[in-house]
């Protein structure tokens, strides 16, 4: 049994079934058992600060997203409602289906903010529109 393809019994073994690396695999390094030294703070062994080790479930998502095909990542909003955080969560708290129309939001905002920060009907709309969007995206509906 000079072979590790060939078990006990002469049947192949488990090892066989290890094939080679998908060829749109991340670079290993050489020997990472190597790379293994006292840790400087506990004295037990560790891996070097440039070596990663990850879960095969995390490595599978790493590849996927290497090939291209990358979930939804959404852009930052340039809108000036997005940036004040107390207003949107007025806005959006108002928006909640069947609660209240763009009117009533606006009047609640020049209440509670005044004229200077309460946005235009126009902007609301804009605003809650963009934030159902990425809700959709996101919920993947």
């Amino acid at each position: 049994m000079s072979d590790l393809s060939e078990s006990r019994d002469g049947s192949e073994s488990p090892f066989s079934a290890v094939s080679d690396p998908p060829e749109n695999a991340l670079p290993i390094a050489p020997d990472p058992i190597a790379r293994l030294a006292p840790c400087a703070d506990c004295g037990r062994l560790a891996y070097a600060p440039d070596v990663v080790v990850v879960s095969a479930a995390d490595y599978a998502e790493l590849l996927r997203l290497r090939e291209g095909r990358r979930p939804f990542l959404p852009k930052p909003s340039r809108s000036p409602l997005a940036q004040d955080r107390e207003l949107a969560a007025l806005i959006l708290d108002c928006a909640r289906p069947g609660t209240m129309i763009l009117r009533d939001i606006r009047a609640a905002c020049l209440e509670r903010f005044g004229e200077a920060r309460a946005p235009s009907l126009s902007a609301i709309h804009r605003f809650i529109d963009a934030a159902r969007k990425a809700q959709r995206q996101v919920s993947g509906k």
